[in-house]
């Protein structure tokens, strides 16, 4: 007996997770680009309520089977990656909703969490400008497009001070100044 299977288009399989993860208020991406492609991988699943990665190298064949959106009798039609054996996958189950990349040591879970690679960005731009003031500064992030905040109306607006003040003690207690 010869087995049909049934092909699935690599951005239908991304689709169909995607309905699956924004129950949980996350989001598949496919990295555009080449610059993050190390830290993150072809794919990464963001959650969009604390704005983190929230995994990285994300095989997604391997996601929508463990999570039941992909059946036995379906294949991915594009063959290439997608298709081919990839490193081990992070299981969601083992993940806690929200938290930050397996890479990273476990830490105290904070609203004004960010994510590696912004911090050392902003630390990289205090550097180059220690003279400003904190909210000058945080003015200098939100016009430059490295960090932007959300108001409570939803409006991008530049970041609190006191998170500002955190985030650059943290980059200090982390050797990037």
């Amino acid at each position: 007996m010869v087995e049909t299977k049934v092909p699935v288009s690599e951005r239908a399989l991304v689709q169909r997770i995607n309905r699956h993860l924004s129950k949980e208020g996350q989001v598949l991406k496919k990295l555009r680009g080449e610059r993050w492609r190390r830290d993150l991988g072809d794919y990464y699943i963001v959650d969009e309520h604390r704005n983190i990665v929230a995994a990285s190298h994300v095989n997604p064949v391997a996601l929508a089977q463990e999570i039941g959106v992909l059946a036995a009798w379906e294949t991915v039609r594009e063959e290439g990656e997608l298709s081919a054996p990839a490193p081990p996958v992070v299981s969601l189950r083992h993940l806690p909703h929200g938290s930050e990349t397996p890479a990273r040591s476990p830490q105290k879970k904070r609203k004004d969490a960010i994510a590696p690679q912004v911090l050392e960005a902003i630390a990289h731009e205090r550097r180059r400008c220690p003279s400003l003031s904190w909210r000058q500064f945080a003015q200098h992030l939100f016009d430059t497009g490295i960090y932007r905040s959300q108001g409570h109306n939803g409006r991008a607006v530049p970041v609190s001070i006191g998170s500002l003040h955190r985030w650059i003690q943290e980059a200090k207690d982390a050797g990037m100044f």
